[in-house]
C-alpha cells in the first residue's frame, strides 16, 4: 500500500503576512529597525524590511551575591543582547530589626556597591547599557522595593536570582522571589 501526498508551498510577502500594513516597509525605520533575510522578497521584487522591537526595552534584575543572582546577570545579559534595552541593576542591603538601637545593616556598607558595580561593568562589557543603584532597606521591605523600582523605571521585566531555599524555609522566612512574582505588574524571571 502506497500513500502518496502533496505539499503545497506558497511564498508570501509581509504584506500578505502582516494585517496591518503599517508594519511592512521598503527601507528600514528609526534605529531600531532591522533587516529581515534576503530571501523575503515581494512579488514585485523589492526586498522588504520591518520595524523589529526588542522584547523587553527596559529590564531591572536584582542581585545579591549569590550563585542564582550570577545567573540572573548571565540571564539578563542575553535577554537584553539587543543595544535598545536598558536594564537597571539594584542590589538592596539588608537592614535588620534591633528594636530600640534601630536597624543593624547585615552586611558590610560597601559590598552593595560592588555588587551593583560588578554586574553593571560586566553587562556593560557584553555592550548592555545599564546603570545600577543599591539601597539599604528593612528585610521586610526588600520585595516592595523591588516592584516600586521596576514600576518608577517602567520595566517590561524583572529578572532575579532565588537562593534556593526548600519550600518550607520559603513558608517560614518568606521569599524575596515569591514576593515579587505575586505582586509585580511585569513578568518576572527567577533564575536558579
Amino acid at each position: 500500500m502506497s500513500v502518496s501526498c502533496s505539499i503545497e508551498c506558497k511564498i508570501i510577502s509581509l504584506n500578505e503576512m502582516c494585517s496591518d500594513r503599517t508594519f511592512a516597509r521598503r527601507e528600514p525605520v528609526g534605529p531600531k529597525a532591522l533587516l529581515l533575510p534576503s530571501s523575503l522578497i515581494n512579488r514585485g521584487g523589492w526586498r522588504e524590511t520591518r520595524e523589529v522591537w526588542p522584547m523587553f526595552d527596559k529590564i531591572v534584575l536584582a542581585v545579591d551575591g549569590s550563585e542564582h543572582s550570577d545567573r540572573a546577570i548571565e540571564a539578563a545579559a542575553e535577554l537584553a543582547s539587543e543595544a535598545t534595552t536598558e536594564v537597571l541593576v539594584l542590589h538592596f542591603q539588608e537592614l535588620g530589626a534591633a528594636g530600640r538601637a534601630g536597624p543593624i545593616p547585615l552586611e558590610q556598607p560597601g559590598e552593595a556597591s560592588t555588587l551593583v558595580n560588578r554586574a553593571t561593568e560586566e553587562l556593560r562589557g557584553r555592550g548592555v547599557k545599564a546603570r545600577g543603584r543599591a539601597y539599604a532597606v528593612l528585610t521586610s521591605d526588600v520585595a516592595p522595593q523591588i516592584i516600586s523600582e521596576a514600576a518608577g523605571f517602567g520595566a517590561a521585566l524583572i529578572v532575579m536570582g532565588t537562593r534556593g531555599r526548600s519550600d518550607f524555609a520559603a513558608l517560614l522566612l518568606g521569599s524575596v522571589a515569591h514576593k515579587v512574582i505575586h505582586h509585580a505588574q511585569c513578568p518576572v524571571l527567577v533564575t536558579r
